[in-house]
């Protein structure tokens, strides 16, 4: 793909991730989260992933709203979410709860910094798009937009990380993957699938390739 339509589809992310590579904190939980994607009968193509993942969101937003208004943690709210998506519940809930958690990251990461297309949303990707219609209505981020109105704090992640230093949250089955870790052969979707954060982020309006390795490459957004 030429480099300037790439630096195009860059503009267009609206999240910044902590990792060039990475959303997750580490591979093979990324490598699990694709393997559960595969297993449920999604495709891992933009539309396949936006078909999983802007679900998550919907159905995410209205457990939230009731649960906060009881009273309830984001440790709550997260496995309601989880027994309703069918490639969620072949995770780990600390696996889960990672990927949901630094979606939600990524957003807030790059609003702290904006870059264009900025908060002109008719650019922005239909996942990255039910992310922020999630946030607002779960009052994670303010509700105007602009340049001027960074400077929030997410409930979302003070809950997650509560969770995770002070009640060991997302590596909560580090020694179970470790294990695994150590019997597993090379995966061939280590060479397949690129980084998950790579996979989610793609302008709603640019269709996929037909070759699979085009499909990739046009869907490879990293920095």
């Amino acid at each position: 793909m030429p480099r300037e339509a790439k630096t195009e589809r860059r503009a267009a992310k609206a999240v910044t991730y902590a990792s060039k590579y990475l959303l997750m904190h580490r591979k093979r939980r990324e490598t699990r989260v694709t393997q559960a994607l595969l297993d449920a009968g999604f495709e891992i193509s933009t539309d396949g992933l936006c078909e999983a993942f802007v679900p998550m969101f919907q159905i995410a937003t209205p457990i939230f709203i009731d649960a906060r208004a009881e009273g309830q943690s984001l440790w709550d709210m997260l496995p309601e979410v989880k027994r309703e998506l069918s490639w969620a519940r072949l995770l780990p809930d600390a696996v889960f709860f990672e990927f949901f958690t630094l979606l939600v990251k990524a957003r807030f990461d790059w609003e702290k910094r904006p870059l264009p297309p900025f908060f002109n949303y008719d650019q922005y990707s239909s996942l990255v798009l039910e992310l922020i219609r999630f946030r607002k209505a779960v009052g994670d981020c303010p509700q105007d937009d602009g340049l001027t109105s960074s400077d929030y704090v997410s409930w979302i992640l003070t809950d997650a990380v509560f969770y995770n230093e002070l009640a060991g949250g997302w590596y909560e089955d580090e020694d179970e993957e470790a294990n695994e870790e150590e019997a597993e052969e090379p995966d061939e979707l280590d060479e397949l699938v690129p980084p998950m954060q790579n996979m989610t982020m793609e302008p709603h309006n640019e269709k996929s390739a037909d070759n699979i390795e085009e499909k990739f490459e046009a869907m490879d957004l990293a920095q």
